[in-house]
């Protein structure tokens, strides 16, 4: 019976120990330049998911670092649009 026991409590504190609480921190700056002049625009979103393991929350929750960019043409002038998502994980 300890033979049984043991192992199998032991597996069970494995796993149990992999999943743990995370928050996904982004801070988002978008600059938006038109006619030489560019307007700044900042905000953050925080998102906690409970009893995971941290690859879903950079796999699945897409918690990572990102940059694009576009320009488009407004009818006057080309506006070109730059996003950054700074991203961190925490327990």
């Amino acid at each position: 019976m300890k033979k049984i026991i043991l192992p199998l409590a032991a597996g069970m504190l494995l796993f149990a120990s992999c999943k743990k609480d995370y928050t996904c921190t982004c801070d988002r700056t978008q600059t938006t330049t038109e006619a030489g002049t560019s307007t700044i625009s900042t905000s953050s979103t925080e998102t906690e998911v409970l009893d995971v393991q941290s690859k879903f929350v950079s796999d699945k929750m897409e918690c990572y670092d990102e940059e694009y960019s576009y320009t488009y043409n407004n009818g006057v002038n080309d506006v070109t649009v730059m996003t950054e998502y700074d991203c961190e994980i925490t327990k």
